[in-house]
């Protein structure tokens, strides 16, 4: 179960992304969808609008697939947890930013 972990992780956004073009492709053979889409086609401003959600909605898919190994994953989570921990007990807390 722990191999296919990785792969159930990723069946959820790609079935939502299916689901969505599948959506989109049967709205574009309805009459009043395809009205809307031909008027959306003579509006480039929208037309530009509309690949920028478009990007947005690519950048969230990206995002929530999983790239890394849960192995390796896991021993940096572990090493930043013990790295927090020695800054508690040494009282000194990190500074990213200089002031």
């Amino acid at each position: 179960m722990a191999t296919l972990y990785p792969i159930l992780h990723n069946m959820l956004p790609l079935v939502i992304v299916t689901l969505v073009v599948w959506a989109v492709m049967h709205a574009r053979q309805q009459p009043l969808w395809a009205e809307a889409y031909r008027r959306l086609a003579h509006n480039p401003l929208a037309l530009m609008a509309l690949g920028i959600i478009c990007l947005y909605g690519v950048i969230a898919v990206l995002d929530s697939l999983r790239w890394s190994d849960a192995q390796i994953r896991g021993t940096e989570d572990r090493a930043w947890i013990a790295c927090l921990h020695r800054c508690r007990r040494s009282g000194r807390i990190p500074r990213l930013w200089p002031r």
